[in-house]
């Protein structure tokens, strides 16, 4: 498809191309229809019409349009098409006249309003031309007042209906890409806070784990402190008996390692207490110290 077509001048050339087989369709069916004089001609005329409706399906099928740079051309060889037939048919009175505004219709719809002003000067132009060249009796000044007043009215509602649905579709057009815009807007906004909140319960799921591994140290501190203490207890009950040099080294080396675990155990219980609100004056070294000795059981470097 051609990059360089609207939306709107596709669906106006689609209208087109209907409009132009349903004149194509009416104009055999008045002709061939009834006892008309030169329906060969006629006929052979409207044959023109079909190879020219065949060009602008084929291209409008193919996402293009059939001189789409040549407006005007388009116009001048509708105003002589219309005209020829109108003079083979009935003159003014030929309902082929109906043509200039089936075509000033499709012209509206396609193009800017100078554009559909124009091909009524053309229309005009034709008609009044074919009144010079009609026989005497056949020049009527009524009909050709009141198609030219008639296409004259179906330009102006034409190209005034057309301006004012370019002016909705443009207008539909910049709504939907804002509603574009803000829709990428809120996906965004939503994967931020899906990610925030995934963050959060992962924060909050952390938390938990630390509480539940607080209440586990608690008890297990609670466990072992009892049978730590025994053992201390009798350590000492055999400290102060006379020992030769070699025992008393390995009791003092044996109460010293159950100093070191008591001592552990005592930090994991000041960890697993729930944290104080009251505000107190204390010593930051201690507080540092405190933490340097939980963190010293953590075995990552990198989280440290």
């Amino acid at each position: 498809m051609n990059a360089e077509l609207s939306r709107w001048e596709l669906a106006a050339e689609n209208i087109a191309v209907k409009i132009r087989w349903f004149g194509i369709l009416f104009g055999y069916i008045l002709v061939n229809l009834g006892d008309v004089q030169h329906q060969i001609i006629l006929n052979a005329i409207l044959a023109l019409g079909v190879g020219y409706a065949v060009c602008d399906t084929a291209y409008s099928l193919r996402g293009q349009i059939f001189l789409r740079r040549s407006p005007l051309l388009i116009s001048a060889m509708e105003a002589l098409f219309i005209a020829i037939l109108c003079y083979y048919h009935q003159g003014l009175e030929s309902a082929f006249r109906y043509y200039y505004m089936l075509s000033l219709i499709c012209c509206a719809i396609r193009h800017e309003p100078r554009v559909t002003y124009t091909t009524w000067a053309l229309h005009s132009v034709s008609f009044v031309t074919l009144f010079f060249v009609l026989p005497s009796e056949q020049q009527k000044l009524a009909p050709l007042i009141l198609t030219l007043v008639i296409v004259l009215w179906v330009t102006w509602a034409s190209s005034a209906l057309a301006s004012l649905l370019r002016r909705v579709g443009d207008r539909l057009s910049d709504l939907n890409r804002e509603l574009e815009d803000h829709r990428t807007l809120l996906e965004a906004r939503i994967a931020e806070r899906t990610l925030e909140l995934q963050e959060a319960q992962a924060h909050v799921l952390h938390q938990e784990k630390m509480a539940a591994f607080g209440l586990l140290a608690a008890g297990i501190a609670h466990e072992v402190g009892n049978p730590l203490t025994s053992i201390s207890s009798l350590v000492q009950m055999l400290q102060r008996r006379d020992q030769d040099v070699y025992t008393k080294e390995k009791l003092a080396l044996v109460s010293g390692q159950l100093d070191r675990i008591q001592t552990t155990l005592r930090e994991l219980i000041n960890f697993s207490r729930p944290a104080s609100t009251a505000r107190t004056r204390i010593a930051i070294a201690d507080v540092v110290q405190e933490a340097l000795n939980i963190a010293k059981y953590y075995k990552r470097p990198k989280g440290r």
